[in-house]
């Protein structure tokens, strides 16, 4: 019996979780067979540094410590963040153990033990009140009308208990209920309940859906026919989210300080 090829199954994978609406998940995996291949193909140069590259198939059967290490460090040569790190590892295990049980590849005791599987933070990403005040007081200079709409999300999130973005997209007109917002999360599906304050009704009135036939509460998701359609939107305005995010500290005079649509969460 042929055996498969590990990008292949990561891919066979990614699809059955699209098809069954886990848009985010299988986008990972993807990304995860992508990064496999381009080490395996023999991208080698990195930063001044070599490392030895498979430039070969790698089939379930032939996954092993020590190419799992060399992937490792190959990833680090690249830049990549520990928590990148860790979440292709993650995924390749995750892959590991459905073709454990599938029968199509070897169960190997602590296969993946001398790897990280995690996830760390390589940089605060809490901001100290001084910093959240002066990001939504400070003097800008007059900000535009974009950046004035990150700042003004990543406030909502802030004052919705640390809520994620998606969540805050996903909002729904009907889960303002008086003075309280009662939602979902999307990720767990845990209720959460929120009285809003007047800062708050002030941001959500202005960034509000005007769109009658729009479900959203606030104006960033358009409706779509699809899933995937919803999905790709998505994570489109999370890109332009996170970079309007990462310029408003450099135009307070505040280089040093990192800010991203994750930092409400910490």
């Amino acid at each position: 019996m042929k055996k498969k090829l590990l990008t292949l199954f990561v891919r066979e994978v990614a699809a059955s979780l699209e098809k069954e609406g886990h848009y985010g998940t299988a986008h990972v995996y993807r990304s995860t067979a992508n990064s496999f291949e381009k080490y395996i193909a023999g991208e080698c140069a990195c930063s001044g540094n070599r490392i030895r590259c498979e430039k070969r198939e790698v089939t379930m059967y032939s996954l092993s410590p020590g190419l799992l290490k060399r992937y490792e460090e190959w990833l680090r040569l690249r830049g990549l963040s520990w928590d990148t790190v860790g979440t292709y590892l993650h995924t390749l295990r995750a892959t590991y153990n459905r073709g454990v049980e599938a029968g199509i590849a070897p169960y190997v005791p602590r296969l993946f033990t001398g790897v990280f599987t995690g996830r760390a933070s390589e940089r605060k990403r809490a901001l100290d009140v001084k910093d959240v005040r002066s990001i939504f007081t400070g003097d800008t200079g007059g900000l535009s009308p974009e950046l004035e709409r990150a700042r003004a999300f990543l406030e909502l999130m802030l004052r919705f208990q640390g809520m994620p973005f998606v969540d805050l997209a996903h909002l729904r007109k009907v889960d303002l209920k008086g003075d309280l917002l009662i939602c979902r999360r999307q990720k767990t599906g845990t209720e959460l309940c929120v009285k809003l304050m007047p800062q708050a009704r002030q941001l959500i009135e202005r960034y509000r859906s005007r769109e009658e036939s729009s479900p959203y509460l606030l104006d960033i998701l358009t409706p779509t026919s699809s899933d995937r359609e919803a999905f790709d939107d998505y994570r489109r305005c999370l890109r332009k989210l996170n970079f309007n995010l990462s310029r408003l500290p450099g135009l307070m005079g505040m280089e040093e300080v990192k800010v991203s649509s994750y930092t409400a969460k910490h």
